[in-house]
């Protein structure tokens, strides 16, 4: 009895491979080929050291995904679902900010996206405190998270392409992971938006999730090009006479 009951869950896997076009399985091998790659290497790039510790944490979200298809039933499932999602997205923003604080160097463009990163955390817990946002509309999370994922990636090119370098930005990694920071939450928002239009209609046709799927597996690959990166000196931009002011 218990074999055949493996034998379902199994079988229950395979059909959600299945119908996302299997780009969750490719997408889980190329997080853990990132994750053992971030690893080895959270020494090499001091604004990297615990980056690793984002890998670790997507994996496990995407662990308990897999593990709640396999024991549970759709309801707890998705249930299960959007309490981790809801808890990885601020997970992730955390890294991705705090990644910015180490890289970006214009006071200005620190101060902006200290507020509103704060902004964000304050909205997200007492929506989580005051509606049922934590266990059924994750994706009232998901929207401001984009809106400070694309400044951060945003906040980032700016100031690289007006600034002079004293490296190539190819041989940085801030710049290979806010590009795929930047692809990421680029590619999610249109999804994020149709779900908060109709979450039943997304919910209902999981293979709109291989969006997801890809533009993470994307992000990995970015950020495995940014633990390849050369290593470099801590200071990288050269102080210029450029007036940032607006």
């Amino acid at each position: 009895m218990h074999e055949y009951t493996l034998f379902i869950n199994g079988k229950a896997v395979l059909n959600l491979f299945s119908e996302t076009f299997y780009t969750l399985p490719v997408m889980i091998c190329i997080q853990l080929l990132s994750l053992s790659i971030a690893y080895i290497k959270k020494d090499k790039f001091r604004e990297l050291r615990f980056f690793h510790v984002y890998l670790l944490a997507s994996f496990c979200q995407t662990a308990l995904l897999i593990l709640s298809v396999m024991f549970f039933q759709k309801k707890i499932r998705i249930l299960i679902g959007e309490m981790s999602i809801n808890l990885f997205a601020v997970v992730e923003i955390s890294f991705f900010y705090w990644l910015a604080l180490h890289v970006l160097e214009r006071p200005h463009l620190k101060s902006i996206l200290k507020y509103t990163f704060s902004a964000f955390m304050l909205y997200t817990f007492l929506s989580w405190l005051s509606t049922d946002a934590f266990f059924r509309y994750s994706v009232r999370t998901i929207i401001p998270e984009t809106i400070v994922g694309l400044m951060i990636a945003g906040f980032y090119f700016l100031q690289s392409f007006n600034i002079a370098v004293k490296i190539s930005l190819f041989d940085q990694p801030a710049f290979w992971i806010n590009l795929g920071v930047l692809f990421l939450f680029s590619c999610t928002l249109p999804l994020t938006c149709l779900e908060l239009l109709n979450k039943d209609f997304v919910h209902n046709n999981f293979y709109f999730y291989f969006i997801n799927f890809i533009s993470y597996s994307v992000l990995y690959l970015f950020i495995i090009r940014g633990y390849l990166c050369n290593r470099f000196n801590e200071t990288v931009h050269s102080k210029t006479n450029l007036n940032w002011e607006f």
